[in-house]
């Protein structure tokens, strides 16, 4: 069912992804997590976000996604395209990388997404 050009039951993982847009650094080239809701699905699961450690703007890495249910996600379209038919309650393989190519998969339940009212 689809209301107003959108699944109602659509599953959420609660992460903000880095920017890919104007950089022609290969580090871009994957769906770095900027950002972790807090008590999201992403963070029970343990993703950890990318941050800004001191005011010298030095970056912490944090994970990138690289695969969803087994399929590579490379770009964020890639990644939006593996959620977007994904419904409350399912049960994902998610696949992060490291800073240093390190990999690890966690299984994340998805969630509803809060209303914004």
């Amino acid at each position: 069912r689809i209301l107003g050009g959108e699944r109602p039951d659509r599953g959420w993982l609660g992460v903000n992804i880095m920017s890919q847009k104007g950089s022609n650094s290969t580090i871009f080239e994957k769906n770095w997590v900027l950002d972790v809701e807090p008590g999201s699905p992403a963070a029970l699961a343990g993703i950890r976000p990318t941050k800004i450690v001191n005011s010298a703007a030095r970056l912490e890495w944090g994970d990138a996604i690289v695969n969803i249910g087994g399929n590579d996600v490379k770009t964020y379209e890639e990644l939006q395209a593996e959620l977007v038919n994904r419904v409350k309650g399912e049960q994902v393989a998610v696949t992060l990388e490291d800073i240093d190519g390190e990999r690890r998969v966690v299984y994340i339940t998805l969630g509803e997404r809060p209303s914004t009212t």
